[in-house]
């Protein structure tokens, strides 16, 4: 399909390539960040678990209970500090919460201060922020919503690996 699929859909469709290069790129990313969910969830609920830290961004999701539940410490962080207080109430195990905007690599470096300085370095980063198109095709999409799609999608998650994953591979704990 990569290899006649462009040709196809100019000729068919009528795309130009920045169409095709945008839907394919979208199509790439919603894979990459429905695979992270699922990892996310399969994780919370499989296998045993040394008690180690677990900081979980977009934190005013369910996500962070099978960690919990499996003796981890528990970091919630979002930008949403109402949901994240919601949240905490349900979860049982030790659990804390920390504002932080994604998009903000100084607010990163913050957070893993104030969380190492509390309980250690952190050993299992789950990182999957997200937020939809509304219901907009990306032609009809607002600038400013597409340029929050790419902070949160793209920038953020290289915030989060940037910030936290070379100290789990200094330390043996993630592969590099």
């Amino acid at each position: 399909m990569l290899a006649w699929g462009p040709t196809l859909l100019v000729r068919i469709h009528g795309m130009t390539l920045a169409d095709i290069g945008l839907s394919f790129g979208i199509t790439v990313a919603s894979a990459l960040v429905l695979g992270n969910l699922l990892g996310g969830y399969l994780a919370d609920r499989g296998g045993d678990m040394d008690p180690r830290y677990y900081l979980r961004i977009a934190g005013a999701g369910p996500m962070g209970e099978g960690f919990a539940a499996q003796g981890c410490k528990v970091i919630l962080a979002d930008i949403d500090e109402d949901r994240l207080q919601k949240v905490v109430g349900e979860i049982a195990g030790e659990v804390i919460t920390s504002p932080l905007d994604i998009s903000n690599r100084e607010a990163w470096a913050q957070v893993k201060i104030d969380v190492e300085n509390r309980f250690g370095p952190v050993d299992i980063l789950c990182n999957n922020a997200g937020i939809g198109a509304c219901g907009n095709t990306l032609a009809d999409m607002p600038p400013e919503h597409f340029g929050r799609m790419i902070r949160i999608h793209l920038t953020a998650v290289y915030n989060g690996i940037h910030c936290f994953v070379a100290g789990t591979t200094d330390r043996g704990r993630a592969m590099p």
